[in-house]
């Protein structure tokens, strides 16, 4: 008998792509982990990246990935150049791009969250929609599915700011999914 979070995961979302994991990439700027997840729907290549921000709490940002060349068209000839400090010859698009894979692509992206749950046990994951709408309404549905990512997580819409103890209200375009205490 297939339990709900299978069920939701393969009869409603679809079954999730094959992924490959890119573990401990080295610090970037700020001295962060990473550890990033790449995957492939329909030609399309997706990566999601989980950053350390401290204390065992991640920053999640995910994308499609573009030649250069198709960036650099898309934004009116100006060079595209990734801030993430990426080695690939591929540049990261957040924006929606209607490729008709959304229900794969949100499957995968949900799996490779809950692999990385299983395995790291963080106390958050942090979603920053940058008030871009589409994305806003991704990571709405996403922090909704968090006891199906984990039992021991759920949503929430403050944040406790460090070394102040005093908590504050998220803005509209952040979302946390965050472990139980």
């Amino acid at each position: 008998m297939k339990t709900f979070t299978t069920f939701l995961l393969t009869e409603t979302l679809g079954t999730p792509a094959q992924w490959t994991w890119e573990n401990n990439v080295s610090p970037n700027k700020f001295g962060y982990r990473r550890h990033r997840a790449f995957f492939q729907v329909k030609e399309n290549d997706y990566r999601i990246t989980m950053s350390l921000r401290g204390m065992n709490q991640w920053d999640v940002t995910f994308a499609l990935l573009r030649d250069p060349q198709w960036s650099k068209d898309m934004m009116g000839g100006d060079e595209i150049v990734s801030p993430y400090g990426d080695t690939t010859d591929k540049v990261p698009f957040f924006g929606v791009m209607h490729t008709g894979s959304s229900f794969i692509v949100f499957a995968t992206v949900v799996a490779i969250l809950k692999e990385f749950v299983a395995a790291k046990k963080p106390l958050s994951l942090h979603f920053d929609a940058m008030a871009e709408p589409s994305r806003v309404k991704l990571y709405q549905r996403l922090v909704q599915m968090a006891p199906q990512i984990n039992p021991r997580y759920h949503s929430v819409r403050t944040e406790l700011i460090p070394r102040s103890g005093r908590l504050r209200n998220l803005a509209d375009d952040e979302f946390i999914i965050q472990k139980d205490t």
